[in-house]
């Protein structure tokens, strides 16, 4: 299966990835599980904060693991290990928000945060405000993803939620820490990846002139950056 990781700009990307049946199953969580504050993660200042985490819910922790690590993204990102996920919703009872803020570079143990992953739980057409604001140099990037639709982002980048002003948001966050540290080389592979899922689907196999078939081709030189410059250490 080829994966698209759809470049917005620079180190920020958008996918579809996560069925919806699944984030059906987790809905439910919401709506049967408990929530605690989200000062339990960040900053507490409900001036610059405002929403609320579900509470280690072991049916929806267990429905994203199974679907992250058996989705092909996987592979492409180079994902090493993960934050886990935060189930979050924002309200517009609570003027949900989140203002403008770059996340830690180092969580929980010892995770290096080289990407910021958030998925849309529930369809953007169930509230109003929301958007998920990525700031990159002087322009501001404004997101709604689709129900199953995740943004990748390096944490780096300044990012916001405006306020939601009708009904509920619902997203889950992860931090991914991949076997590539050096982010350049990181967005290198990801262009790679996004030249070889258009190349595979332009070439005319009968005009290839080269005795290696070009899946393996293009896979060769991929290879060769993932074993100059990824790590497998481990630190546990």
């Amino acid at each position: 299966m080829k994966l698209k990781l759809l470049q917005v700009c620079n180190m920020i990307r958008k996918m579809m990835w996560l069925d919806s049946a699944i984030c059906d199953q987790i809905q439910k969580c919401y709506d049967e599980g408990e929530f605690i504050d989200g000062s339990d993660s960040g900053t507490d200042n409900r001036d610059i904060k405002r929403n609320q985490q579900l509470d280690k819910n072991e049916t929806a922790f267990a429905l994203w693991e199974d679907a992250f690590w058996k989705a092909p993204f996987t592979t492409a990102l180079r994902v090493r290990r993960t934050s886990g996920p935060m189930f979050v919703k924002y309200t517009a009872e609570d003027n949900g928000k989140y203002e403008f803020h770059n996340d830690a570079p180092i969580m929980g143990k010892k995770l290096r945060t080289d990407l910021a992953m958030i998925t849309a739980i529930n369809d953007p057409d169930e509230y109003e405000g929301g958007d998920l604001q990525i700031m990159f140099g002087s322009e501001t990037y404004g997101y709604r993803p689709a129900k199953g639709e995740c943004i990748l982002f390096d944490p780096n980048l300044w990012h916001k939620v405006t306020p939601v002003t009708k009904g509920e948001r619902r997203v889950c966050v992860t931090w991914i820490e991949t076997l590539i540290q050096d982010a350049f080389i990181r967005e290198l592979l990801y262009d790679y990846q996004d030249l070889e899922f258009y190349a595979m689907n332009a070439i005319d196999k009968s005009k290839w002139m080269h005795e290696v078939e070009p899946y393996t081709y293009f896979n060769q030189i991929r290879y060769k950056l993932i074993r100059q410059y990824s790590s497998t250490y481990t630190d546990d």
